[in-house]
């Protein structure tokens, strides 16, 4: 039943994502998401999707509040290009 919701949510966002991309609503895109959702996220996406993702690493955030975010993000090293 899991596995049902994990990909049912990544169809969505996928679908999301795809609609972004056709809105020009992004240029670049980074994923960042657990294992395992990170794989059946990255298998939803659309290849025009995937041409724009920079980065995508397994990570999981929920447990941080949006400075602790932030201040990961903003690591140099994960700008890596």
């Amino acid at each position: 039943m899991r596995r049902k919701e994990h990909q049912r949510f990544a169809r969505q966002i996928a679908e999301r994502l795809e609609a972004g991309l056709v809105g020009q609503e992004f240029g670049a895109l980074w994923l960042l998401a657990s294992d395992p959702f990170l794989g059946e996220l990255k298998a939803q996406l659309s290849d025009a999707v995937n041409k724009r993702v920079q980065l995508a690493l397994d990570v999981d955030l929920t447990s941080l509040g949006l400075a602790e975010i932030e201040r990961r993000l903003l690591d140099p090293r994960l700008n890596k290009t």
